[in-house]
């Protein structure tokens, strides 16, 4: 039986991830994060659905890592919210 996930350096990823990443779904550098930024691939109807008091949807490309790995590395992990 194939496995749902694959190792990408020390995080086990969803294949489905790589998936939408080789389909250029999802962006594989920040370049490609900016762009996506401005023209939106999914639609604010479609983001309401979920989070009703959102209007954009904002995909990180890699390298991903852990909270664990980032706190282990001295970063301040501090979520800012506008109102």
């Amino acid at each position: 039986m194939e496995t749902e996930t694959t190792m990408v350096g020390s995080l086990s990823l969803p294949k489905r991830l790589l998936t939408l990443m080789d389909s250029g779904f999802w962006p594989k550098t920040p370049n490609e994060a900016k762009r996506q930024g401005l023209r939106g691939l999914v639609s604010k109807e479609r983001i309401q659905f979920f989070a009703p008091e959102q209007d954009q949807i904002h995909l990180l490309s890699p390298p991903f890592s852990t909270v664990a790995t980032r706190m282990a590395k001295g970063e301040v992990l501090v979520e800012v919210r506008c109102a």
